[in-house]
């Protein structure tokens, strides 16, 4: 049985490199290059949260944190997985680092509103946003049951997901 670490595995960004994206975004700067290997990591990382293996997500994606650091997509995952680990405050840092440098990044925006709904009213009924939604449409059946409900998963795991994953 694996324990989840509490600690959060990625460096919260403080408000300067927030700024400093807004900035970049308004004057024009180009986002960061992307590199060839993101989409797979990327992937594998939510494909491991979804199947409940968070720690194995947040080791894979640690470990790239400095290529990815102005990487949206990442930058969401990290705040999925430190909002997971109970940084409520890491986790809205990185949903707005996202938003900084993509203010249209749907998956970001979401976890961002669903933060504030739960600190607001207590409940939300937006679910945590990992990127991936609109991908999952285009899955067999069988496979879009099995991504979004895993049967292999411990019960105190799962109960861990489903919380996080409903938010309600």
């Amino acid at each position: 049985m694996n324990a989840v670490s509490n600690a959060c595995p990625f460096k919260v960004p403080g408000i300067w490199p927030i700024a400093a994206a807004m900035c970049n975004r308004w004057l024009g700067a180009g986002q960061a290059p992307t590199h060839a290997w993101r989409d797979d990591l990327l992937a594998r990382a939510i494909a491991a949260i979804r199947t409940g293996q968070s720690e194995q997500a947040a080791k894979l994606l640690a470990y790239h944190e400095d290529s990815l650091a102005r990487d949206p997509a990442f930058l969401n995952l990290a705040g999925v997985l430190a909002e997971e680990r109970g940084h409520h405050d890491a986790a809205r840092r990185f949903y707005g680092l996202s938003i900084a440098i993509d203010p249209h990044y749907a998956a970001a925006q979401q976890n961002m509103r669903r933060l504030f709904e739960l600190n607001r009213f207590g409940q939300s009924s937006s679910h945590v946003a990992l990127g991936d939604e609109n991908d999952l449409p285009a899955l067999p059946v069988d496979a879009r049951r099995i991504v979004s409900q895993p049967k292999s998963m411990p019960t105190h795991q799962l109960d861990r997901v489903s919380r996080i994953l409903t938010s309600s």
